[in-house]
């Protein structure tokens, strides 16, 4: 036993500590609180920094899961955060790349998948700028493949687009004013970084994403096209790299169209290969469900129901991209909600609905935990659940 002096003395030591403890537990739960709040209280162009430096302190400070939740949170509560929410998580990824130099490590989880994979395009287009040296990149992606395994490669292919992108961003201006010839370092490295078709045309994706928006950027000097897909026609380009630039001048040609689903699809018409039409058609009506969460429209059932019928041999590719950008880009951990909500539309066809919810049954349970995709299916009206209940895992 302590003499009653030096346990008094201890007591106070341990209480000193504990109400330490206490205190910092509340800051760190305050800050954490203050991170949405402080930032969901500015003027819409003020929050885009806001939250950037908020995200950024946060991945810092308590790691990219923390941050994760905070991107969550901020989609959940503030209604203009869908605007700037994938150019968030390229910031996060960003910052998670110092983090992960400082510490050696990074906390992935599957919730990196937030907001169109943002986070996995930031750290990749970060590494690259940083290093530029291909095993450490590939061998990140295969990293994240193990890390993020469903659905099936999609998390490993994110990481490769944002090679992509990260080395086109940084290709020399002097080349502006020549769309093939700023495509054409990424295009090269792409073919040497990634060792599958898959990951190559992930790359390359990665490379036109960046193309695509360099067209509507004056500093580059580019020419907009009247046909969004005529650099896609350059005969130089293997059918990987065709693919990937007529999956990704979709920015483009929703550009053009004044974000009208109907006039964008109509772009389509001069691609004459049936396989380029087809992926086309899906990635502008998944570029189309970005824009309108951006602008926080909701999708209208009917209308995407006539802008899909304007394509009629792909028409089911239209709809599997709507809702494949649904799940891309809707509320974190909710994704599947907007789908569900599209097809138990009153207002449409009963082929509509079925097809519609066809799509999401099959499209939608790979992201989720098996008790959830439960769940997913059993909200699916019974008449149309047999699809989502064969895509259920076993696990």
């Amino acid at each position: 036993m302590y003499p009653l002096g030096k346990r008094t003395i201890v007591l106070g030591i341990v209480l000193c500590i504990a109400a330490f403890a206490l205190g910092a537990f509340v800051w760190r739960a305050k800050t954490q609180v203050d991170v949405v709040a402080a930032c969901s209280t500015k003027t819409k162009s003020e929050k885009v920094l806001c939250y950037k430096k908020a995200i950024e302190e946060v991945v810092r400070e308590r790691g990219v899961r923390s941050a994760l939740r905070e991107v969550a949170r901020a989609y959940a509560t503030d209604p203009e955060y869908p605007a700037f929410c994938h150019a968030n998580t390229h910031d996060l990824g960003r910052a998670a790349y110092a983090r992960y130099i400082a510490k050696g490590a990074i906390d992935l989880t599957t919730d990196a998948s937030y907001c169109g994979y943002g986070l996995y395009h930031g750290f990749m287009e970060a590494m690259f700028e940083e290093t530029g040296v291909l095993d450490q990149a590939r061998d990140f992606c295969a990293y994240v493949g193990k890390n993020q395994p469903v659905p099936e490669g999609y998390a490993e292919g994110a990481c490769y687009h944002g090679i992509g992108h990260g080395v086109t961003e940084g290709t020399d201006i002097s080349l502006r004013g020549d769309a093939a010839a700023l495509a054409a370092p990424g295009i090269a490295l792409c073919e040497q970084v990634a060792q599958t078709d898959s990951f190559k045309m992930r790359c390359a994706s990665g490379v036109f994403n960046s193309v695509a928006v360099m067209y509507l950027d004056p500093a580059y000097g580019l020419t907009v096209p009247s046909d969004p897909f005529t650099l896609c026609r350059n005969y130089s380009y293997t059918n990987v790299q065709k693919e990937s630039c007529y999956d990704q001048m979709n920015t483009l040609a929703v550009r053009k169209a004044s974000n009208e689903l109907t006039k964008a699809l109509a772009f389509t018409s001069t691609v004459a290969k049936d396989t380029y039409r087809a992926i086309a058609v899906k990635s502008i009506a998944v570029y189309y469900v970005q824009v309108e969460k951006a602008a926080q429209r909701p999708l209208v059932a009917l209308e995407v129901e006539r802008a899909c019928s304007t394509v009629p041999s792909e028409s089911i590719e239209c709809l599997r991209g709507i809702i494949s950008g649904t799940l891309e880009f809707g509320e974190p951990a909710r994704e599947y909600e907007d789908g569900l909500a599209l097809c138990g539309a009153t207002t449409t066809s009963a082929d509509f609905h079925s097809r519609c919810y066809r799509e999401l049954g099959t499209l939608a349970p790979p992201y989720y935990a098996r008790e959830l995709q439960e769940r997913i299916c059993a909200a699916i009206p019974a008449d149309y659940r047999a699809p989502c209940l064969g895509t259920l895992s076993k696990k």
